[in-house]
């Protein structure tokens, strides 16, 4: 007969010291666990009615709100709201009072905030870079789709089509509606299937996209100039890119330098070059030259992509607005001693300038007269301008400033 086991007191202690530690443990991971320092503030009530639509250009404005927005890439205008970011904060709030609707928050660092499929996207800087990603339905700000991996610390958002594309130094995604990845391209971190990236060692200088196509412009060891290399967003195996075209770029036998990926379309990519002399290139995906126009000067480092104004994309170069046609990317017209590029109100197009905005014909980008506002300060830009209804955002150094049409204005 097996005589029964008998537990000791050094049995005893050996359990107690296990479950002191298992629970240590997870007070630690709950200590210190993103979610339990998030503050998520979702709407409580209605969403306030948009504001009135644009009928005119207004003869003046009247500042009605003015907060920070220090996130790249805010504000945005999602679900009739205006949404901000800075710090590690974004708020929802009311178009005509700047009141918050909804917020959130933590403690972490925001890299950057992008609204698509009905959602606020919200990138987070942790210690694996900006890995921490929240999905926020627009109208309440409750939490949605989330994903965590190791991204590079610095990103940039585009969204496009069904897609949104996230860009780092050296590594790109493609993420669907569901925030599950379609596509990653560059630097792959201990790769499960080594030898499915078409290159290695490369750095992205500029990138761009459309609803079918990613375009990518990177300096790689084996080029003497920059490379155009364009994708497709959700190939069948998202480890493996499906390149449309790559080509080292030369212009004249010259390799191209400085170069800036200005807008995409589905078969065209916009590039502005330095050398050998400032230029706006228009290729098709394979990066054969469509069109060709010279440019004044260098562009500026702080210059963005074009963005949709109307019926034409406006793309400010440093100096200048340039509006280009949104199919074929050729330029239309150019407005010299700009602050930024500009956006569409009314049947209108408006450009930041020195002292306020110029009411501008989008068809022949004709100044009819300048709108005043209290922005301080010379066209030194970049000014951001957005436009929901009659309400206007004019974005600077950090600062977002809602305007609305003056008193007895429609």
């Amino acid at each position: 007969m097996v005589r029964p086991e008998r537990r000791t007191r050094g049995d005893l202690i050996a359990v107690a010291v296990i479950t002191a530690a298992v629970l240590g443990l997870a007070a630690l991971i709950w200590w210190s666990a993103p979610e339990r320092a998030t503050v998520s503030d979702p709407l409580r009530g209605d969403s306030p009615p948009p504001p009135a639509a644009a009928v005119a250009v207004p003869e003046t404005a009247e500042q009605a709100w003015r907060v920070p927005s220090t996130v790249p890439g805010t504000p945005l205008i999602a679900a009739d709201a205006v949404v901000t970011a800075d710090g590690g904060t974004v708020t929802a709030r009311d178009p005509h009072t700047g009141d918050r609707l909804w917020s959130y928050a933590r403690p972490d660092e925001l890299c950057a905030v992008a609204a698509q499929w009905d959602r606020v996207v919200a990138v987070y800087r942790t210690g694996s870079g900006c890995s921490e990603v929240t999905a926020l339905d627009a109208r309440t700000g409750v939490r949605a789709e989330q994903r965590s991996g190791p991204v590079d610390d610095r990103i940039s958002l585009l969204s496009a089509g069904p897609h949104m594309f996230v860009i780092g130094a050296d590594r790109a995604e493609v993420w669907r509606s569901d925030l599950v990845r379609t596509l990653e391209y560059g630097r792959v971190d201990a790769p499960a299937q080594p030898h499915r990236q078409p290159r290695t060692g490369c750095t992205f200088v500029s990138a761009g996209a459309a609803a079918l196509q990613l375009a990518v412009l990177e300096r790689c060891p084996d080029d003497d100039g920059e490379r155009l290399t364009t994708l497709v967003p959700d190939p069948e195996d998202s480890t493996e890119p499906e390149v449309n075209g790559s080509l080292a770029l030369t212009v004249d036998q010259v390799p191209v330098r400085g170069g800036r990926i200005v807008a995409v379309t589905d078969d065209r990519v916009a590039l502005a070059v330095d050398t050998p002399a400032p230029r706006l290139a228009v290729l098709d995906p394979q990066g054969a030259q469509l069109a060709d126009h010279p440019l004044p000067g260098p562009v500026a480092d702080d210059t963005g992509r074009a963005v949709t104004a109307g019926p034409v994309l406006l793309w400010w170069t440093g100096t200048e607005t340039v509006a280009l046609d949104p199919d074929e990317l050729s330029v239309r017209w150019t407005v010299p001693d700009t602050a930024g590029p500009g956006t569409a109100y009314a049947d209108r197009i408006l450009i930041p300038v020195d002292g306020g905005w110029a009411d501008t014909d989008p068809e022949t980008g004709e100044i009819e007269r300048i709108v005043a506002t209290d922005r301080t300060g010379g066209p030194t830009g970049p000014v951001e301008l957005t436009a929901l209804g009659a309400l206007i955002l004019d974005t600077a150094g950090g600062e977002v400033t809602a305007y609305l049409p003056g008193a007895g204005q429609p």
